[in-house]
């Protein structure tokens, strides 16, 4: 039945997946652009997130997780918020189950930019293809994108969505960008 609601929201033109490159996704108040940053080696790839939504009170993120596997628990997860004092907070973690994202020890996202007005917010920021991360992902390739559905409140310890979040049809393929842009 999950499967038939993801297939339903792509066919509702809600989300929109761009080629082995970049992409879009769109879900009511909530938006994200993404553009594979290709290094002069794989180790050195990137890639880059733009999300935003019309609260400036939630947090925004998105997660990887391995195919076949529309459950929560395993993903690897970037997300931030804009404080009302200007101030950005990024977060690179992972969620091994259904409770908090634990913080990785190593922060492998770095924020490009960010802005807050009153019925907006927007975070720019790179994530790294390759991690060092000890029990996360050590490579994104091959890995599907997570978007928040409804994103909790804004906070340093950030709380349950507000529902499922939506396991995307969108696979990371630095691979493949690779070989179309030779």
């Amino acid at each position: 039945m999950y499967r038939l609601i993801v297939v339903c929201l792509l066919v509702a033109g809600q989300l929109v997946a761009g080629d082995h490159c970049s992409g879009s996704f769109s879900r009511g108040p909530y938006s994200a652009t993404w553009d594979i940053k290709l290094g002069a080696q794989a180790r050195n790839d990137a890639i880059e997130f733009t999300i935003s939504h019309s609260r400036s009170d939630v947090w925004l993120g998105v997660g990887f997780k391995l195919p076949n596997d529309n459950s929560m628990p395993n993903t690897d997860f970037a997300y931030g918020f804009v404080m009302p004092n200007g101030q950005t907070v990024l977060i690179d973690s992972f969620i091994s189950g259904y409770g908090r994202p634990t913080t990785d020890e190593f922060q492998n996202v770095n924020s490009v930019s960010s802005s807050s007005v009153p019925g907006r917010q927007e975070i720019t920021f790179t994530k790294s293809r390759k991690s060092v991360d000890d029990g996360n992902f050590p490579d994104l390739e091959g890995k599907y994108l997570v978007f928040p559905a409804s994103p909790g409140r804004a906070g340093l310890s950030i709380h349950k969505h507000q529902r499922s979040p939506i396991v995307s049809n969108i696979k990371l393929e630095f691979n493949a960008c690779r070989a179309s842009s030779k």
